[in-house]
């Protein structure tokens, strides 16, 4: 027979291991509920200690962290192309916006790039990313734009 303990050790590591596949940094601290459950099972305590433990430590854990990952959650940089949207650079080919492919530069980087649609976009045009559809960057132009393309942004 399992002893009660070994199962409350058994769902702490089912809940490490949930959050490590969901990284909402909040059901980790069931699993450190469920532990701390399995130390008051092993010391002999009653199942509804053991589940009052199992509670308070997780509800305590719960509500003086999620503050501070929510935090942590919201302040992510874009990296990649999540970081392209926005950006401006310089049409390279004509792009007709009917679902035509041609170039442009964006900091420094050559992309494949559509038009997006109503909106053809000359060669030498200053061109802004409005999306990323797998590998081409989704582009209008630039509304009054005189200058060199935003190259240097990051």
């Amino acid at each position: 027979m399992v002893a009660t303990w070994q199962t409350w050790l058994v769902l702490a590591l089912i809940f490490t291991l949930i959050e490590t596949a969901t990284t909402t940094f909040f059901i980790f601290w069931f699993g450190i509920g469920a532990a701390a459950a399995a130390l008051a099972a092993y010391l002999g305590a009653h199942f509804v200690v053991q589940m009052l433990v199992f509670l308070a430590v997780s509800l305590v854990f719960v509500a003086y962290t999620r503050p501070f990952a929510r935090r942590v959650q919201r302040s992510r940089v874009k990296t990649n192309v999540d970081a392209m949207v926005g950006r401006s650079g310089i049409a390279l080919d004509r792009l007709d916006g009917r679902g035509g492919t041609g170039l442009v530069k964006v900091g420094g980087e050559t992309w494949t790039a559509v038009a997006a649609e109503d909106a053809p976009v000359e060669k030498g045009q200053r061109v802004t990313v409005l999306g990323v559809d797998g590998v081409k960057l989704i582009v209008r132009p630039l509304a009054g734009a005189d200058g060199p393309a935003d190259e240097a942004k990051p």
